[in-house]
């Protein structure tokens, strides 16, 4: 695996196509790197992914699903899939920073070359959908270091329609 790569963008929104795989399978046997949501929304970097990272910026994901609350504070991690396309995520880990199994928000920032192509919130195994930048941008605000997204979304499985409140916030400066 190439250990140079390196991807600059905000921790937000740019220009983005679809393109998703089965990431919820395929996370676990990606190899994890250090974290990438840096300084507040301002520009941050990806630069290879190892093995192990080390401690981390926290990013916060909150979402409210159908009227259901949940969160997750966890590492910005950075993962590469198969096909070569680099996401973060903001997932839960537990104190001994493992991977935590319990139902929660993982939040996926699908990268290409330059640009986060789509967010993917789960929060359970059976609820979850997808936000494409390309069609649903304009759903998306920014305040100080916080996006926000609110609108009525098809959950990926059961294509039933969910309403969604999502927040992500970076770590301050």
């Amino acid at each position: 695996m190439r250990r140079d790569h390196v991807v600059e963008s905000d921790c937000g929104w740019s220009r983005a196509s679809a393109e998703v795989g089965n990431h919820m399978q395929r996370s676990r046997a990606m190899t994890r790197s250090f974290p990438i949501c840096l300084a507040g929304l301002a520009p941050f970097v990806v630069v290879g992914c190892s093995d192990s990272p080390p401690p981390a910026p926290q990013m916060v994901a909150t979402a409210t699903v159908d009227g259901t609350n949940t969160a997750v504070t966890g590492r910005s991690d950075c993962w590469k899939g198969d096909n070569g396309t680099y996401f973060l995520r903001a997932q839960t880990y537990d104190t001994d920073g493992n991977f935590s199994d319990r139902p929660n928000v993982d939040v996926f920032l699908y990268k290409d070359s330059l640009s986060i192509k789509m967010i993917s919130v789960s929060v359970s195994a059976d609820r979850s959908f997808q936000f494409d930048l390309a069609k649903d941008a304009s759903l998306a605000k920014k305040d100080a270091n916080t996006y926000t997204i609110s609108g009525a979304f098809q959950e990926m499985t059961t294509k039933r329609q969910m309403t969604v409140d999502l927040s992500l916030t970076c770590p301050a400066p």
